[in-house]
């Protein structure tokens, strides 16, 4: 069932960001900040050393990290959010379009604009920085793939998809947010494995920009008024092309 709350929650909302600006404090300086680099190393070094096991196992990682590939990640979710909004009443699905515009387009600006204003670091990929990394771009010179970046902080592709599982998770409920979690820890490993994102990229960068969003759209009224809003656009765009018909 779809949630429609107009009011602040205070003591959520102040969790939630509580909780972004410790986790970032954390990493950007002070006795955390050695843990977390032991572990971006041990992560790195396990995931990345994987792909000496054989060449089956490092092409699909070459094609995992291709450009094309993020099509998948958009397929399966586009495919669990029409589940979402064609299997409850049909009353209902004028709302849930609504609510699946404000996720994309609140999810999209919110990711650019935090990782522009807050996360502005130049950062050099793993596989840019640690010795003997393995470059899938070097194995297969042929496949167009990402495997090192010079701005890898935020990890933004891990941000968009574990925002989509908060949302679904909120909106559809346990079963949706469960598929939506599985879909963002398995397409987040991609860019892990090849070295394009070090652990924290995500982890961090994308855990800041994950409670910062998810406490200002969900605890506060917005949410619900922009999809109000969308819900009685979209109905009278409705109206109107009903009319235009029986004209």
């Amino acid at each position: 069932m779809i949630k429609k709350e107009y009011t602040w929650r205070v003591s959520q909302l102040f969790i939630c960001q509580l909780s972004a600006i410790l986790l970032y404090a954390s990493w950007l300086g002070g006795p955390f900040r050695g843990v977390w680099d032991r572990l971006d190393n041990a992560v790195f070094y396990f995931l990345n050393g994987s792909l000496q096991d054989g060449r089956s196992w490092q092409f699909f990682w070459a094609v995992a990290n291709n450009r094309f590939f993020d099509l998948v990640p958009a397929m399966c979710m586009l495919g669990v959010f029409f589940h979402f909004l064609f299997a409850g009443n049909i009353e209902g699905v004028q709302r849930r379009v609504a609510v699946g515009i404000f996720m994309v387009v609140y999810s999209g600006l919110t990711t650019v604009a935090l990782s522009e204003i807050f996360c502005s670091i130049d950062r050099l990929s793993p596989t840019l920085v640690l010795e003997h990394s393995i470059r899938l771009s070097e194995l297969f010179p042929d496949i167009p793939l990402k495997d090192a970046s010079s701005v890898s902080f935020p990890g933004d592709h891990a941000t968009i998809l574990f925002l989509f599982a908060a949302f679904m998770w909120y909106y559809g409920g346990i079963q949706y947010g469960l598929a939506g979690l599985l879909l963002s820890v398995v397409f987040s490993l991609p860019r892990l494995v090849g070295g394009g994102h070090w652990m924290t990229d995500d982890v961090v960068g994308g855990g800041f920009i994950f409670l910062t969003a998810v406490g200002w759209a969900l605890f506060t009224p917005l949410h619900g008024v922009t999809v109000n809003f969308l819900e009685n656009g979209l109905g009278r765009i409705r109206e109107r092309f009903q009319r235009w018909r029986q004209n």
